[in-house]
């Protein structure tokens, strides 16, 4: 951007708002991996439940599958 023709204004306030941006996506990226991260926990509590109560009423671990 440098080798351009723009005036240093321009070069900044584009420069600011492609750092704006990237710091969106990074924010809206570690969401999302929060939200992976809370959702495989929650999968991995009901299977551990799940297999708690089969046990339970008397089916064998081994044939449970998960």
């Amino acid at each position: 951007m440098q080798n351009t023709s723009l005036p240093p204004d321009s070069i900044e306030e584009i420069k600011l708002k492609v750092k704006e941006s990237i710091e969106t996506k990074n924010l809206t990226i570690n969401n999302l991996k929060y939200s992976i991260h809370h959702a495989t926990k929650a999968y991995n509590d009901a299977i551990r439940v799940y297999e708690a109560k089969l046990v339970q009423f008397g089916i064998p671990s081994e044939e449970l599958g998960f």
